[in-house]
């Protein structure tokens, strides 16, 4: 059988650059043609609007977003009559019923608009089994406006030279030596594997940083952080970029301390999701705004605790998908404090509370998070990463009815892509039991991680 991944890990070096590079202009012609000039340009504006120009936008994409996914939405047709022609926000907005992830994840077609030409973005799912999503080329341009934006609002030119820490596999599992990285020409990026962060690697890591020279940098904190501790461990000295971005995890104090001591330059934490419904990112004063242009954010009651507040979210830049009240599973401390030097007027929260309980400790302490990458295109249906003890983690997997696994081929897996510091134990389950309100947690642990 044909398998892209495969062929891709026998090629020389310099093909392998070569292939990332044509990925990475296909991306960019994607992500950055059609209206993002003037997505990016209308973003700028919007995020120096005064209170009174935030709510009559928001009010106005509310309805326009209402009204469109009760006309081209099989979910929500029956919705139609009951909207206002002048939409008051709490009234209309809870007309619609809270939209559950599994939902989605079950009957993603009821939530697609049919009618519109759109293609499927695939997500790794934090339950092992992907969410179908679907978009097209000018909400894809509008996300990436929105971030781009993000990036400039900090003094930094999204498209100058940059690393790229992440979960993408662009680097094969069993290289044992440097480079532990790959050129995307076209992006000015240095795509640099998340999954070879071993010990006896970081100093190669460290090594490219300070030639490279990155004008910023972009990375799951888990990722940063690993190289930050080895740096300050072993007091080398680093470049010291403009900035630097973090997101896909939650942020943890240990890690922004770490990381700042490391590159002595500001962290700035962007928090978003592939359902393309919540943006909040933190402003050059370090303060977390929601992006009210992007969705509108209804902050309910959470068992974790007084201040915690779960977020229900309605989208507004995916007419194909438009999620409305979906509860994305995460959740964010409001600040009490509205007001911030940066001079943007948009909703103010203290912190991304997130799911805390998605890393890992291994042995030798590192910590690690956005595990979900980890099984892709491993045969199974559903996944849970269990941690009780520090450097031992359990897998437990679902396969399909008439379908097997091979165990040590997982762990081997696990080994490259974790690292060889942990204890792994794969175990094959006939089911994975739900947690409060049937979510299934990708991860869950039990050991302590400070900050």
């Amino acid at each position: 059988m044909f398998n892209a991944e495969n062929i891709y890990s026998t090629l020389p070096v310099f093909f392998q650059n070569f292939l990332v590079s044509a990925k990475g202009l296909q991306l960019q012609l994607i992500r950055k043609s059609g209206i993002y000039k003037k997505e990016k340009k209308e973003c700028g504006k919007r995020r120096m609007y005064s209170r009174l120009e935030l709510d009559n936008y928001q009010r106005e994409m509310l309805k326009k977003t209402l009204l469109m996914a009760s006309s081209h939405i099989p979910a929500y047709a029956k919705y139609l009559g009951a909207i206002s022609n002048d939409v008051d926000v709490d009234v209309d907005v809870e007309i619609f019923p809270v939209l559950e992830k599994e939902s989605l994840r079950s009957q993603p077609s009821n939530y697609v608009d049919k009618t519109s030409p759109s293609f499927t973005i695939k997500t790794t799912g934090t339950s092992g089994t992907p969410l179908v999503l679907r978009s097209d080329k000018e909400a894809r341009q509008r996300n990436y406006a929105f971030f781009d934006d993000f990036i400039e609002s900090l003094g930094i030119k999204p498209n100058n030279k940059h690393v790229v820490l992440g979960g993408k596999a662009i680097v094969p599992p069993e290289q044992i030596k440097p480079p532990y990285w790959r050129y995307s020409i076209f992006q000015n990026a240095l795509l640099m594997s998340s999954f070879h962060l071993k010990e006896e690697n970081l100093k190669a890591y460290v090594s490219k940083l300070n030639s490279y020279k990155p004008e910023y940098i972009d990375s799951y904190p888990s990722a940063l952080y690993s190289i930050s501790k080895y740096i300050n461990e072993n007091k080398l000295e680093i470049h010291s970029p403009r900035g630097i971005i973090t997101s896909s995890e939650t942020l943890l104090d240990v890690q922004k301390k770490e990381i700042e001591k490391a590159f002595r330059c500001s962290i700035y934490d962007q928090y978003g999701a592939a359902e393309m419904c919540v943006f909040i990112a933190q402003c050059s004063k370090g303060r977390y705004h929601v992006r009210e242009d992007y969705s509108y954010l209804e902050f309910i009651e959470s068992q974790q605790g007084k201040d915690i507040k779960e977020i229900l979210c309605t989208s507004f830049i995916n007419p194909v998908m438009p999620l409305i009240r979906y509860n994305i599973g995460d959740a964010v401390v409001v600040s009490k404090s509205q007001n911030c030097d940066c001079g943007c007027n948009m909703l103010i929260v203290k912190k991304i509370q997130g799911r805390t309980d998605d890393c890992i400790v291994t042995k030798t302490g590192r910590i690690i998070g956005r595990l979900s990458p980890i099984l892709k295109g491993i045969n199974v249906v559903e996944s849970q990463f269990v941690q009780y003890e520090k450097g031992e983690l359990l897998l437990n997997v679902v396969v399909g009815e008439g379908q097997d696994i091979d165990t040590h081929e997982i762990t081997k897996v696990l080994q490259d892509k974790i690292g060889e510091d942990m204890d792994y134990t794969v175990r094959k389950v006939n089911k994975i039991s739900r947690g409060r309100g049937g979510k299934l947690k990708n991860v869950i642990s039990k050991v302590k991680i400070m900050g």
